[in-house]
């Protein structure tokens, strides 16, 4: 049901980033919510760390009274997640973050408090070229250090741990080890928060890892203190850090308007469930089922099912050896000058992602949070994985027949029948696309453009980490669900289908064609800085740059997959309790979509994110229009969809 009146949620965020502060927002505005945040000189900027003093101040102002508390421990503790690699703030200190919380629900028990806490990645943060190259050894010494402590350590290994040791320098890895024993310290104290009430739901996120790596030592320990305590069903691990806020976003959402989504997960192809994602360390399906956990959804399986899924989630998976199409574009970038009409980075197809050429060593191209360098190197994936027991619950409501052939999604015909099928039974579909690291796959948005119509889809991302995209994807879902289950009054259609060509424009068209030419522009141009840290002539220069590609490309972007085109909000009443949905104006009839404004630009300064600000109108066919075009791209013959 709709709350009786609008939500107060106040949110700390892990940093200023566009995904970590601009998208909660706009989820939030699709169902006309506000979110309370900080004053932004608080959450600092790139390297200059957010005020941690002055977060808690304002949350020990703000909290009390909230319907839902939002907070990232990274900035309440130490000033955001760059700063958390750092050993500038002692465990007392980083400790105060819990006394806020504490205090927020003594003064105000109704408040339901989601925390997220950052179990910390392989390596250290790279800031340049020669802190790329020991972001490179670390993460290596990370893997092999793990592997000598378990007795798994090779005699080459031992040697190559031995010339790694000695290669890093002291002062650089007392610092990493020392960051990393304070951040567990917290992460446990986080655990016993919630055995003691201050919070009520913890996100632990494993940042950037690999199969092996001090991570897993920390997540079975955290594992056992939260069995000790018995708080499994209120504290979930799941590979992914950026997404949290927007992953405790949808919680509080679907909490606040008595939602449980009940959503199938499908795989395509069906067989690569079982990958390891680039900078995750256990399978993409193990990764789903917690993430559906965090949101409080119900997570579906196909067999002995009856009904029908409020949504299907579409994972197009990593290959067995994933590829990272922003190493990729370094790789394009420096194999010649600039010249116009590039076609950006060079993926290959499906079946021969191996061959994608990877970075320059030390080149810094890479990492999840596009500060590191290189790709992880990948062991023996057939390794158990700590947190992966935290699963949630198998439903029952869906129909058997639809869901069988759903759940077997090999080839692209499969792929083409399943999403006809979709639109012919009305289920709302969420994409996530993360066969590429860091990019989205060009071939599978094309695929989708014909198969689907790319704006019929509920929601979509294919940015950053496998476990970033997807939880853009349930956050989005998640407001859309609630969304079709509302009169139009109460949603903002116009924020919805805004933040989906945002996703399109930023995940497909920034990351797979614009991003490289920049990169180009850089790596020939040295006074413009370096594509880790860009000099102030750089952030001018690749700034107006920016505005002229991205404009020229989404122009492109919508006369391919968009103009022209009708569209249609899929699910006839979401998974609340609200009523029917009356979806008025943008009926059965459907309507189209038109990009009124748009701004792009470097957040940071460095080149892996952008951030897009795209305005759309959202106008009703009309009844008595002409043929034209449907959303997957047929003639109508009366102007309806097909």
């Amino acid at each position: 049901m709709k709350p009786a009146k609008p939500l107060k949620i106040v949110m700390v965020p892990l940093d200023d980033r566009p995904c970590t502060a601009y998208f909660p927002r706009r989820i939030a505005g699709i169902l006309r919510q506000d979110l309370c945040m900080p004053p932004a000189g608080t959450l600092g900027r790139f390297l200059t760390p957010g005020d941690p003093a002055a977060a808690r101040a304002w949350l020990s102002r703000e909290g009390p009274g909230a319907d839902y508390v939002i907070a990232s421990l990274e900035m309440l503790c130490y000033g955001g997640l760059i700063a958390s690699r750092e050993c500038r703030t002692s465990v007392d200190e980083a400790g105060e973050a819990l006394n806020v919380l504490r205090q927020v629900k003594h003064a105000s028990p109704v408040t339901q408090v989601f925390a997220s806490s950052v179990i910390m990645r392989t390596s250290i943060t790279a800031r340049d070229d020669r802190t790329a190259v020991l972001w490179r050894d670390m993460n290596r010494r990370s893997v092999l250090q793990y592997k000598h402590d378990h007795g798994l350590l090779s005699r080459a290994e031992a040697r190559e741990l031995e010339e790694l040791t000695v290669r890093i320098p002291g002062d650089v890895l007392d610092g990493y080890l020392r960051a990393r024993a304070r951040n567990h310290e917290i992460n446990l104290s986080a655990v016993r928060a919630v055995a003691f009430g201050s919070i009520d739901f913890l996100l632990l996120c494993q940042e950037d890892s690999h199969p092996w790596g001090p991570h897993r030592d920390e997540q079975e320990r955290l594992l056992q203190l939260i069995e000790n305590f018995g708080v499994g069903e209120r504290v979930a691990i799941c590979c992914g850090t950026d997404e949290a806020g927007m992953l405790l976003l949808a919680r509080a959402l679907n909490t606040g308007y008595s939602s449980r989504p009940q959503i199938v997960p499908v795989y395509y192809p069906d067989d690569a469930k079982s990958n390891v994602p680039l900078y995750e360390d256990r399978p993409v399906s193990k990764n789903v089922t917690i993430h559906m956990k965090a949101i409080g959804a119900e997570a579906l399986g196909p067999e002995g099912l009856v009904g029908t899924p409020h949504a299907v989630c579409l994972v197009h998976c990593p290959d067995r050896d994933p590829v990272d199409a922003w190493s990729a574009g370094a790789s394009h970038a420096t194999s010649r000058a600039p010249a116009e009409g590039s076609d950006g980075p060079r993926i290959t197809p499906r079946g021969s992602c191996g061959s994608v050429p990877g970075p320059r060593p030390g080149s810094g191209w890479g990492s999840g949070d596009g500060v590191g360098a290189g790709t992880i190197a990948r062991g023996d994936g057939n390794v158990r994985v700590a947190g992966c027991t935290q699963e949630g619950r198998v439903g029952s409501s869906l129909s058997p027949g639809p869901v069988r052939t759903l759940g077997t999604v090999r080839t692209e015909d499969d792929l083409l029948q399943a999403l006809s099928a979709w639109r012919a039974t009305d289920t709302p579909v969420g994409v996530v696309d993360a066969r590429l690291a860091n990019g989205a796959d060009p071939e599978f948005v094309a695929l989708l453009s014909r198969g689907a119509g790319l704006l019929n889809l509920a929601a979509y991302a294919g940015w950053n980490t496998a476990a970033n995209s997807l939880g853009t994807v349930l956050a989005h879902l998640s407001a859309y669900l609630i969304a079709v289950s509302l009169p139009d009054s109460q949603v903002d259609w116009a924020v919805h289908y805004g933040f989906l060509v945002e996703r399109f424009l930023d995940d497909f068209v920034y990351q797979t064609r614009v991003r490289p030419e920049l990169a180009r522009m850089v790596l020939w141009r040295p006074e413009l800085g370096s594509i880790h840290c860009l000099s102030a002539e750089g952030l001018r220069a690749v700034n107006d740059a920016l505005t002229r590609l991205v404009s020229d490309e989404a122009a492109t972007f919508f006369a391919e997959h968009v103009r022209h085109r009708r569209f249609r909000i899929a699910g006839h009443g979401g998974p609340g309790t609200c009523g029917a949905g009356a979806r008025g104006v943008l009926g059965d009839l459907g309507f189209r979509v038109d990009l009124v404004g748009l701004e792009a630009r470097l957040p940071w300064d460095r080149l892996f994110e952008v951030e897009v600000r795209a305005s759309v109108a959202v106008s009703a066919i009309r009844p008595d229009v002409g043929p034209e075009m449907s959303a997957a791209g047929e003639m109508t013959r009366d102007g309806g969809m097909e």
